[in-house]
């Protein structure tokens, strides 16, 4: 592969049906959705935007970013937060058989990896907006490989049960030679285990941000807005810095 990343989706959104391959738990809050489409469907999209998944037995659409990279259709991953009420959590706590088959409609957004080749790339996820980080790097690894700039990325979670994906993170970074991980937790019960303690926006430091850095930024409203100001003032061109607001979805 030896394309720009901007011309990896040309499509727009659209309505299809996709079939439930598998459904677990990696955290006591979060549930793996992994689907897949027909293989006629002609659907692309850019690492980073977002589809709606329409709630089992409802007219209501929740909206969840592919923590998959384009390269992977016809399958489609998802990493859902389960809160203790909403409408898709209710609808998901049950679980979902193999086979099912959802509606889908996508996909959306202009938060997406952009053609920054060779700019040192910081990524910034807080929770569930692990999602979209996901299919970024993995995109970087198997469209750049070895030709990628500096990789950063700084995962974290409220406490240390919370925390998921840590093997899948730690993979893509003995994969990636030029990936750098941190996975943090603001409440710390066991010292070492590869967590530390903090933040994404607290553990960062200025050998991680500066005027050619590019950032992704994705993470409840607070993380956002404590990270922009922390990311400028470590010198980071504001053009430079994107962002996703990742509220859970009921």
């Amino acid at each position: 592969m030896d394309y720009p990343i901007n011309q990896l989706f040309e499509g727009g959104a659209q309505q299809f049906q996709a079939k439930v391959l598998e459904f677990e738990r990696v955290a006591h809050n979060v549930v793996r959705l992994l689907v897949t489409v027909p293989r006629g469907l002609d659907l692309e999209f850019r690492p980073g935007q977002y589809m709606r998944i329409k709630v089992p037995g409802s007219d209501e659409w929740r909206s969840y970013s592919p923590s998959s990279a384009p390269r992977q259709l016809p399958k489609l991953e998802f990493l859902i937060r389960i809160l203790d009420d909403g409408l898709m959590s209710n609808a998901l706590r049950g679980g979902l058989r193999r086979g099912a088959v959802l509606d889908l409609d996508g996909p959306y957004g202009n938060f997406y990896l952009r053609d920054d080749h060779g700019a040192p790339r910081l990524f910034m996820a807080g929770g569930t907006g692990l999602a979209p980080v996901m299919s970024m790097i993995d995109t970087i690894r198997h469209v750049e490989g070895a030709r990628s700039g500096r990789v950063t990325v700084s995962f974290g979670c409220n406490q240390e049960r919370d925390i998921f994906f840590k093997d899948e993170l730690e993979l893509r970074e003995s994969w990636m030679p030029a990936l750098s991980l941190r996975v943090s937790a603001m409440q710390l019960e066991t010292a070492g285990q590869g967590l530390v303690q903090g933040n994404p926006v607290s553990l960062l430091t200025p050998e991680e941000a500066g005027p050619t850095t590019v950032a992704y930024l994705c993470g409840p409203p607070a993380m956002i807005e404590a990270a922009r100001e922390r990311l400028v003032a470590l010198g980071v061109q504001p053009d430079h810095i994107h962002y996703e607001q990742f509220t859970p979805s009921a």
